[in-house]
């Protein structure tokens, strides 16, 4: 069976707002030359933008505050650094 329509939502998270912006270029240029290229039964993309935030940046005596504790409550191989942007990630905690 092939689906006559399919829609995808795409999360892009990174610290700086020029390397978002060229990671969004990127992969829809990607999409559109798939699209094009790639469909043997022919192929449309919309590309539609939900919503747009900034990248969040948080003040570094957050960052190390928030290592520091999941360095106290797992160790220090017992968590990882992420790039986050969410909503109710950037609220007060990312006012410098």
């Amino acid at each position: 069976m092939i689906p006559s329509f399919v829609s995808l939502t795409l999360d892009i998270r990174h610290s700086s707002n020029e390397v978002l912006s060229k990671i969004d270029a990127a992969i829809q240029a990607e999409a559109e030359r798939i699209a094009k290229d790639e469909s043997e039964r022919g192929c449309t993309l919309e590309w539609t933008m939900d919503s747009d935030a900034p990248a969040a940046v948080f003040h570094p005596d957050t960052i190390a505050a928030v290592k520091s504790a999941a360095t106290s409550a797992v160790g220090a191989d017992g968590w990882v650094e992420i790039w986050s942007g969410a909503g109710h990630d950037r609220c007060a905690p990312s006012v410098s």
